[in-house]
């Protein structure tokens, strides 16, 4: 009790969403165990902006119902990791392939590092596309074209 106390005194309360605390509740009583419970508390201790990700709904869905283990997925949520960690983003990715975590907690921890590798995939795609263009008029030139009848 004395913990959720402390914890109460460093949320912040976020714009346009339910109280910390009526979230906080929430959680707790959705968790089925009380070690899971227990994480819960350990991890808004740690990082007390976890609050704010978890009273939106879809990431608290993803947490209790899209993830097998959502002790692991409070955890991932809970490591405080800079964007570009290449070895957490693999152990995040790895729980996701997993089952373990839902995708979606991965992609709502690393957006901007998913956005750039998507756009960067796709300037790579392109870039083939450009270079591979000769290849393509060759094999026009060598094989002969089909003609609708």
């Amino acid at each position: 009790l004395a913990s959720l106390r402390a914890l109460a005194n460093l949320l912040p309360a976020p714009q346009g969403q339910e109280a910390p605390l009526a979230v906080l509740a929430r959680m707790l009583q959705a968790l089925p165990a009380p070690e899971q419970a227990n994480a819960l508390v350990r991890a808004l201790l740690r990082r007390p902006a976890l609050i704010a990700l978890l009273a939106e709904e879809s990431t608290r869905r993803a947490v209790l119902h899209g993830s097998a283990s959502p002790l692991a997925a409070l955890e991932m949520l809970a490591r405080e990791t800079p964007a570009w960690d290449l070895p957490g983003l693999m152990g995040d990715a790895r729980q996701v392939l997993e089952g373990q975590v839902s995708p979606w907690l991965l992609w709502r921890k690393y957006t901007l590092a998913g956005g750039l590798l998507v756009a960067l995939g796709g300037l790579a795609l392109l870039l083939a596309m450009r270079l591979l263009r000769p290849v393509f008029w060759l094999l026009r030139l060598v094989l002969p074209r089909r003609r609708a009848h």
